[in-house]
């Protein structure tokens, strides 16, 4: 079964989070009482009103192998990066865990000084 510690369930798109919900309560059997949630929190969801929660997705995800979640994921597993998850202060490798850096084009533009000419 699936370890949210091993995984980034934060990259896990909206689209397959409610694929992942479909196919646990759907061929598993599972029902939202076995996940910790109400049939109207499920209905929400199934509705465009929710979005699955990381907690309800790892909860999902104990239903499921490596082979089926990268089946479902169309072959993707966002691994590598599980401290974002964990609720502690450490990353996976237990060294502290720093905020994500921003994309270059979120930087802001140096400012030219004004230059003295004579």
């Amino acid at each position: 079964m699936v370890d949210c510690g091993r995984i980034d369930v934060g990259e896990v798109r909206d689209e397959d989070r409610l694929g992942i919900l479909n196919y646990v309560m759907g061929k598993k059997d599972i029902k939202p009482h076995d996940l910790g949630v109400t049939s109207q929190y499920i209905n929400a969801i199934r509705h465009g009103r929710r979005r699955v929660s990381d907690d309800l997705l790892c909860k999902l995800l104990s239903f499921l192998t490596y082979e089926k979640l990268a089946s479902l994921l169309r072959g993707w597993v966002p691994e590598g990066n599980a401290g974002r998850y964990n609720k502690g202060h450490c990353n996976s490798q237990g060294g502290p865990r720093l905020p994500p850096t921003p994309p270059l084009n979120a930087l802001p533009t140096p400012r030219r000084l004004p230059t003295h000419n004579g």
